[in-house]
């Protein structure tokens, strides 16, 4: 009988799917989004379609993986630097309940090198942060210090979190009070 293949560590699954995002760069699509989602970021130009291969390949390899393994690829991920690969990381975390559990306040630096852009605010936002807050894992008074912030992606940040609350399709069930009391932080607020 054959030795079973070994099992990927989460940083070569991180290379995998860096490898297939690369595959997809386009030059085109990296001038663009120069332009309608710049950061500090390096941006290959793979399209939306692509990132959703890498996803769902992640996906699939950390199907039967613990939640440390799926933190641990997506940290790997957005160590890269790459702006596709931190989105990547996002998904991937995205619908994983027992991922979120294991996530703190503490380790999401570490997945948000750069949030300088509407692009990764949000999906950061909907798909890490809000769930993190809408789990425990975050206070009110954190969210509320980023809604203060004069980083103006903090104040985004905090406003999309919201959407976890309330979404259904992100475990939402509705909070009204608690996306009002953000929400009304940004009322005033100028800043396109």
């Amino acid at each position: 009988m054959p030795a079973a293949a070994p099992i990927p560590s989460p940083r070569a699954l991180a290379a995998v799917a860096l490898q297939q995002l690369r595959r997809a760069a386009d030059a085109r699509r990296r001038d663009y989004l120069a332009g309608y989602a710049p950061t500090r970021l390096r941006t290959l130009g793979a399209a939306g379609a692509a990132i959703g291969v890498a996803v769902r390949a992640l996906r699939a390899a950390l199907r039967r993986r613990p939640a440390a393994d799926v933190l641990a690829t997506a940290r790997a991920l957005c160590h890269t630097r790459v702006f596709e690969a931190c989105l990547a990381a996002y998904l991937v975390l995205d619908h994983r309940a027992d991922a979120h559990d294991a996530l703190g306040v503490r380790e999401l630096p570490a997945l948000a090198p750069a949030l300088d852009n509407w692009v990764s605010v949000d999906t950061f936002g909907v798909c890490v942060a809000g769930q993190a807050w809408r789990r425990g894992r975050l206070t009110d008074d954190d969210v509320h210090g980023w809604a203060r912030s004069p980083d103006r992606w903090r104040r985004r940040l905090a406003l999309v979190c919201t959407v976890a609350l309330n979404q259904r399709s992100h475990g939402g069930a509705g909070d009204v009070p608690r996306t009002l009391a953000v929400a009304e932080t940004a009322v005033a607020d100028r800043d396109d």
